[in-house]
Order: C-alpha cells, then structure tokens, then sequence
C-alpha cells in the first residue's frame, strides 16, 4: 500500500546516469531498490512482470526503469526491458540501437514470428523497443496479444516495462493490469501526495497490483558525508 513512505529514495544527485556504466552510488540505490522489491513478492509466487509508470510525463520512468534492469541483470539474473511507452519512447536511444522492428511489430505479429529482441552491451540484458508505427499507437494496441506476447517471454527471469503515465484512464491502466507488479515514480517536490494517492486508487481500481512508490530526484538538504553518515 501507498502512503506518504515510499520503497526507496532516489537523490536528484544520481539522475540521470549514462549507460554502460554505473557509479556505486547508483548501484546502492537501486540494488536496494531490488531487495526491496524481492520482499514485496512470495517465495510461492515471485513476479517477473514489472512495469514502472508515474503520476505525470517526465518524472523519471524511463531512468529507473533503465536502472532497476541494469541492476538485476548485474545479479545474474535474464532481464529483458521493454519499451511500452509510445508517448516518449527512450530505451533505443539510451543503449543506441534501432528502434525498430520492436514491441508494435512483436503486437502485429503475433503468434506468427519470434518478437524481435535485441542485444543490448550490458551482460544479461535484452531489449524489446517501441518499434516503427505508424499512427495511434492506442488502436494497435490489443490486451489479448500483448498477454500473449508476455506469456511468450517465457527464458526472462524479469521484464521490466517502461510505461507512459497512469494520471487518466487509458491503455496504460489496461496493460497495468496484466503485470504481476507496478511501481510508481514520484518526482520529489513536484508531486503532491494526494495526487499520488489518487493514482494509486485509479491503479488499484484497475485491478492493478501497485508493488509500492519510489520518490525520485529528491534533493539533498545536507552535505552528502554527513548524509551518508545518518
């Protein structure tokens, strides 16, 4: 459940990094952020689902979304990253590859081919784009398929997708429902809680299992080594 604490805080510090690697400070974060999110699930029934969204555009998804991936597939652990925000999309930009053939093609040819994942330069990492369509991405967009294609991705010990914002009723509410697990991003002194609440209960009322919240870019008010220290 959602209150004004949140699984883990991001400083405004660390944002955003830049690919391949990253600084130890960035690892702490978010490896904490995994062992968070490995308590939150059953030894019964682990999630290898997440998708990650916010309240409003350009709170940082996209950044712990790439971060969150690195950090599992720095484990061991067969990650695939899944680009399903066609508003914005960044994945292909952020590791330099193509953005398509990608999800919208994965979408159209369903059942038909293998999606066309591609190999990023991290170790254990695996990309699925946003992919060359054309037009409104929301009328390709099909709940049956997509739960196909996920159900598919079956060699991947996480898929992380980096989602558009869940502030209004849409698609994204919809795919949200068919992940094991969603994480909100919240920008630190941009985001009032209540508006965060407030699209925690749209999440939940679509049937969404909302893992938790993580307050992203929150800035420093003391020294970093005294910070460090407390």
């Amino acid at each position: 459940m959602i209150t004004q604490s949140t699984l883990r805080s991001l400083p405004h510090a660390i944002q955003p990094l830049t690919l391949p690697s990253q600084t130890s400070e960035a690892q702490h974060y978010y490896l904490t952020l995994l062992r968070s999110l490995a308590i939150a699930g059953t030894a019964e029934s682990p999630f290898t689902t997440l998708g990650v969204t916010s309240c409003y555009p350009g709170e940082g998804v996209s950044t712990v979304a790439v971060q969150l991936s690195l950090a599992a597939a720095a484990t061991g652990m067969r990650v695939l990253l899944v680009d399903l925000n066609w508003k914005r999309p960044a994945i292909h930009e952020t590791f330099g590859v193509q953005r398509g053939p990608g999800l919208s093609e994965a979408l159209a040819n369903a059942g038909r081919q293998d999606p066309p994942i591609q190999a990023s330069s991290i170790p254990n990492l695996s990309l699925l784009t946003v992919g060359n369509f054309v037009g409104d991405f929301n009328l390709a967009i099909s709940l049956e398929r997509m739960a196909g294609l996920i159900r598919s991705l079956h060699d991947y010990d996480l898929i992380v997708f980096d989602m558009c914002e869940s502030a209004e009723a849409g698609p994204s509410l919809s795919l949200s429902s068919l992940l094991e697990g969603v994480l909100l991003v919240i920008e630190a002194e941009r985001v009032r809680w209540e508006v965060a609440l407030r699209v925690k209960e749209l999440l939940v009322r679509s049937g969404v299992n909302v893992l938790g919240a993580v307050l992203n870019k929150r800035r420093r008010r003391i020294p970093r080594w005294l910070y460090r220290t407390l």
